[in-house]
């Protein structure tokens, strides 16, 4: 059995399922490469950030949804919130939720390292997820042949369209940078 994919939220999908709703190896490679040159465009638009605090290494172990992945400091797993956007939940069952999660999920895994900034404004949330700002030293360029920058990961997925801004966010760093992103990607 033909298997597309297989290490992303759309991997191992038998080649069966995409052929039967109609996508034909062909049409599957043309839809895809339109949706990275889209996702592509919608990159170049953040502006250029640094953290204003420090920033704490951990090890990225998995994206749950498109504001939410787990990491691992000191041995121990945590349940880390993006702060400062809002994205669709799988459990919805609509793309935008899988689009929004495989690209956190991509920039993550491909990075160099992955850094949180915590904010003190922010604590945790309801469900006891820290809450912080995501930095990842990655590379935008599509070939990935080396790191070219540190970007906020929060920023690339409001720019990029694959999620929103969370309206009750308790704290005001990079707000202007995530406003004009959104605001960017609208367009």
């Amino acid at each position: 059995m033909t298997y597309y994919g297989g290490s992303g939220w759309w991997g191992g999908l038998p080649a069966r399922h995409l052929v039967g709703a109609g996508l034909r190896p062909a049409r599957l490679l043309i839809v895809a490469a339109a949706v990275l040159l889209a996702a592509g465009h919608a990159w170049a638009q953040p502006p250029v950030l640094e953290p204003i605090s420090e920033l704490v290494p951990v090890e990225y172990v998995r994206t749950i949804d498109g504001d939410t992945i787990v990491v691992r400091l000191d041995g121990e797993e945590l349940h880390v919130r993006l702060l400062g956007i809002d994205a669709p939940e799988p459990r919805e069952g609509t793309p935008e939720a899988f689009f929004s999660a495989g690209n956190l999920a991509l920039m993550l895994s491909r990075s160099a390292a992955v850094n949180l900034e915590y904010d003190a404004a922010a604590g945790e949330d309801s469900f006891g997820r820290e809450l912080a700002w995501v930095w990842y030293i990655g590379c935008k360029d599509p070939e990935w042949d080396e790191p070219d920058g540190l970007y906020l990961a929060n920023l690339e997925q409001v720019a990029a369209g694959y999620a929103e801004l969370y309206p009750e966010c308790k704290t005001e760093r990079y707000r202007s940078a995530l406003i004009s992103a959104w605001a960017a990607a609208q367009e």
